[in-house]
């Protein structure tokens, strides 16, 4: 089955408050309705023409090798010389500087009181150089330690049914996060579902607040089915497609909430429409979301799948980008390239939405092994060549930080 979505000329609406509801006494905001469905015209975006790029190799010593970069959370300051990076499967927190110079690390991943059992999510207050730690999955706790390390205080997540998905600083006092869903889940009050899963969390008491989005039909991007292959055995599969449904903007964020057709802006307790779907039979099998967000452009990630029972498996049948260009106000199906990069090699721009950046930063961290099959393929030019053949094999990931002109 195709994916259908719908984008409509741009429109002026009210903003609208986060129930729904409409506020005369709000200003004026834009809504892009777009056609997802539609052929759009190719647009090739060279990021040099538009964006600085720098290369940054991370440094490599004995005690510093970092994992599988899909594996690691990362968190970025525009305001900050510092870059965090936690690699949740060693439950360790790094720092570097932007110029990739590790400058040190620390973990308390353990039992006791002042540690954490399994560092499941990571979030950056650099303004007040805290490090907040979401313990999962047998404390409902976030632990927040200083850049040093020092435990600073413990906060109880009460009123948090579920699992915390991500978060991000929000504001001064909160942060921000979202209950993740699961379809077979009932919690005590017999509800399959949270019905406001996007909430505040205080940052000194962890008191949680749920903002006022409802959503009346919650719906995962992990796509799972049972099956049975004998009278005795049942099979149970999930396979999680690659679509952040909410991101960090640099004043709240921006919800794609799969179960909705509007995409918001939230600010404060504000849910301002910016782009509507619809005409779309199938929510649960076809995703569409907000996924980087610039000056000049606004890309949105498609994917859509469906499942092959008889090889028991999940089959993507859509996965395009779509980028609005706020300057000539048109839809484009955009190939991303990079000008060090061979033209065969499509950017994935916008990905890692759940992770917390400034707005117009594009993040990524490229594998030694994957530039050095680049290389072979001559594939690579210019200061990325340079820089991948004079890295070793065990090097730990090159970042690209690529930041959008005004």
């Amino acid at each position: 089955m195709k994916a259908l979505y719908y984008l409509l000329p741009l429109l002026a609406i009210a903003v609208v408050s986060c129930t729904g509801g409409k506020d005369s006494s709000d200003a004026v905001s834009q809504i892009v309705e777009i056609d997802i469905q539609k052929d759009y015209p190719k647009k090739k975006l060279l990021l040099d023409e538009i964006a600085d790029i720098e290369y940054i190799p991370l440094e490599t010593t004995d005690s510093v090798l970092l994992g599988d970069p899909r594996l690691l959370d990362f968190a970025f300051s525009e305001n900050s010389d510092k870059v965090v990076l936690a690699d949740e499967k060693e439950g360790r927190i790094f720092f570097f500087n932007k110029k990739g110079k590790f400058l040190h690390s620390f973990s308390h991943h353990g039992f006791g009181n002042n540690e954490y059992l399994q560092l499941r999510a990571m979030s950056v207050d650099f303004a007040n150089e805290e490090v907040f730690i979401y313990d999962y999955p047998l404390r409902r706790r976030m632990m927040v330690y200083s850049f040093d390390g020092e435990l600073k205080r413990e906060l109880k997540l009460d009123g948090l049914e579920r699992r915390l998905e991500n978060f991000y600083p929000y504001d001064e006092t909160h942060l921000v996060g979202y209950d993740t869903y699961d379809k077979k889940y009932k919690d005590p009050s017999g509800d399959s579902f949270n019905r406001y899963p996007y909430f505040l969390i205080d940052k000194q008491s962890g008191l949680i607040t749920s903002l006022p989005l409802e959503v009346n039909e919650r719906i995962t991007n992990k796509i799972s089915w049972e099956y049975v292959s004998s009278p005795d055995s049942i099979f149970y599969i999930m396979y999680p497609v690659p679509v952040c449904n909410w991101m960090k903007a640099d004043k709240g964020i921006y919800v794609s909430d799969f179960a909705l057709d509007t995409i918001y802006h939230c600010i404060g307790d504000k849910f301002i429409p910016k782009a509507v779907r619809t005409n779309n039979p199938d929510k649960s099998r076809n995703f569409s979301a907000l996924c980087f967000e610039s000056n000049r452009y606004s890309f949105f990630d498609l994917k859509g799948v469906r499942i092959d029972d008889a090889k028991k498996r999940v089959v993507p049948e859509v996965s395009k980008k779509l980028v609005f260009d706020k300057q000539d106000g048109k839809v484009y199906d955009a190939f991303v390239t990079l000008k060090d990069f061979s033209e065969r090699i499509n950017v994935p721009i916008g990905g890692h939405a759940e992770k917390y950046k400034p707005e117009g930063y594009y993040i990524d961290f490229y594998t030694v092994d994957l530039l050095n099959f680049y290389l072979e393929k001559g594939w690579l030019k210019g200061k990325i060549k340079e820089v991948t053949e004079n890295i070793e094999e065990d090097a730990n990931p090159v970042m690209i930080i690529i930041k959008f002109k005004d």
